[in-house]
């Protein structure tokens, strides 16, 4: 698996666990250094408008976030400070080749925050969380093959986790 150091994904062990609201705290706190965000979702839809379509085919389509009113999970990351906002919708054959147009064309060695469940399954990033919640604990997580570097607590009144265990050196993330 190919090493993508700038980048955070941030995964978690079902619907509503706080995913979102953790990439949005992550995003609030690194603004200054122009952080990038990027949602992933492992399946196709119709999308609303082709205005910001970037790039469509049978696997994949992406999406360049512009609207700062809207109520979606990508114009949350946008009022919260991210620079630009990216949105992919994608089958499971076509997230790396999804991945890798936005890396060569629009992300390089920026810092990135990336809510997906399913990106961990093929690149290796700088670091990967896991949100969960009393709720969702005990549910199967899909990606029960990957190996994350910190499980969240979302104990609904506030993670249980030190923003400040997370900085941006020399372009790439650390947990510390």
């Amino acid at each position: 698996m190919t090493q993508y150091k700038n980048i955070i994904i941030v995964s978690g062990t079902g619907r509503n666990v706080g995913k979102t609201t953790f990439v949005c705290d992550l995003i609030s706190k690194f603004k200054e250094q122009e952080v990038i965000g990027l949602k992933i979702c492992p399946y196709l839809h119709n999308i609303e408008s082709v205005e910001n379509l970037l790039l469509s085919n049978d696997n994949f389509q992406i999406l360049r976030e512009t609207n700062l009113d809207g109520n979606k999970d990508t114009s949350r990351m946008l009022k919260n400070g991210a620079k630009e906002v990216f949105y992919i919708q994608a089958i499971d054959e076509g997230i790396l080749a999804a991945f890798n147009f936005l890396m060569e064309n629009f992300l390089g060695n920026r810092p990135v925050i990336c809510e997906s469940a399913a990106l961990g399954k093929n690149i290796q990033p700088g670091i990967i969380f896991c949100v969960t919640n009393p709720e969702t604990n005990n549910k199967t997580n899909k990606n029960n093959n990957i190996d994350f570097d910190c499980i969240v607590w979302n104990n609904m009144d506030g993670f249980d986790f030190d923003f400040n265990r997370v900085s941006f050196v020399r372009k790439e993330w650390v947990l510390l």
